[in-house]
């Protein structure tokens, strides 16, 4: 998607195996205000910047994203995009905002990166997208997701373009020898 002095409201989208030869293989926003509430993408490359969003000199607003898996994550030039309760991918650490992730989200099939490729990017039962997203921020009228299903399903918003539409009960992964994020979602990351 590319806007030149305009205005992107995306809500509920997948974005997957794009690619632009210089900058912003999922968006590019020049000039534009750029609003994008529960969507997915990933799988975009760029030669240069922002695999999945690059902003140059406009206003973007995301929420309940999942950028995750793309060449690169999200680039700006003159701008500071507002980012909360999102999965943004990031060389180290986490993309700045309240509620902000940088995990993998454990689609049902990652993309590969590049030009046509395919995948599922719905969510796996132990995704950490799962329940993380902010209720206030889902556009008002927007009841259900991508696929038609319940936009809220087991209380929260899911993050992404889809709901998972299955009670996933508490599981928490315990290990002795636990090297990850200490957070119990999985293996890679036990207790």
């Amino acid at each position: 998607i590319y806007t030149f002095l305009g205005m992107n409201t995306l809500t509920n989208n997948s974005l997957s195996g794009n690619t632009a030869a210089n900058a912003g293989g999922g968006i590019y926003t020049q000039n534009s205000t750029n609003t994008m509430t529960n969507n997915s993408l990933s799988g975009n490359t760029a030669g240069n910047l922002g695999g999945g969003i690059y902003t140059d000199t406009g206003t973007s607003t995301l929420t309940n994203n999942i950028i995750r898996g793309n060449s690169s994550g999200i680039e700006n030039s003159g701008s500071s995009p507002t980012v909360t309760y999102s999965i943004v991918q990031q060389a180290s650490g986490v993309y700045s905002g309240t509620g902000n992730l940088n995990v993998d989200p454990l689609f049902v099939n990652q993309p590969a990166q590049g030009l046509g490729t395919s995948g599922d990017l719905r969510l796996q039962a132990c995704s950490p997208a799962i329940n993380a997203g902010n209720d206030a921020d889902v556009p008002m009228g927007v009841t259900t997701d991508l696929d038609g299903n319940a936009r809220i399903f087991d209380g929260t918003v899911d993050m992404g373009a889809y709901e998972l539409q299955v009670v996933v009960p508490n599981l928490y992964y315990v290990d002795a020898e636990a090297a990850g994020n200490n957070t119990g979602l999985s293996w890679a990351d036990a207790f």
